[in-house]
């Protein structure tokens, strides 16, 4: 298991523009005027940067009770394949774990990569079509 050098924000201070930056990089619609809304009502957000850039993301859409729904999962191209994003689901993992809300998210059935990176941390496939997977995580009872 590789080192982390990464320090993972919670709800760290991040500007919409550097995440309009990843989300284009990655190949995504910037949206970066609509993200400081979106940010602001964020159940919680998850972010990895490197000398102040940001390389890694994550958004939890919840109730804070029942569900927890974790979208926009984001790694810099450049720093894919180096376990930034198990450390980024990691630490989603462990607030499932301590909060004891279940984590539900889609990925593209295209995706391999990140399907079996979920599927590594405990995730479960629960829906498939060709347009999207469904997976959950459990949390560990305590």
């Amino acid at each position: 298991r590789m080192e982390n050098t990464f320090k993972i924000g919670r709800d760290a201070d991040i500007s919409s523009t550097s995440i309009g930056e990843l989300r284009k990089v990655i190949g995504w619609e910037p949206l970066t005027n609509r993200f400081k809304k979106a940010l602001e009502k964020s159940y919680a957000h998850f972010s990895i940067k490197e000398n102040g850039k940001l390389i890694g993301f994550a958004r939890v859409l919840s109730d804070g009770n029942l569900y927890a729904f974790i979208v926009d999962v984001m790694i810099h191209p450049d720093f894919q394949k180096k376990g930034i994003g198990s450390e980024l689901l990691q630490a989603l993992i462990e607030e499932s774990n301590r909060t004891q809300i279940p984590i539900v998210l889609e990925v593209s059935p295209i995706n391999t990569s990140a399907r079996a990176l979920y599927q590594r941390l405990g995730f479960e496939e629960i829906e498939v079509n060709e347009k999207e997977i469904k997976m959950k995580y459990l949390p560990i009872k305590l």
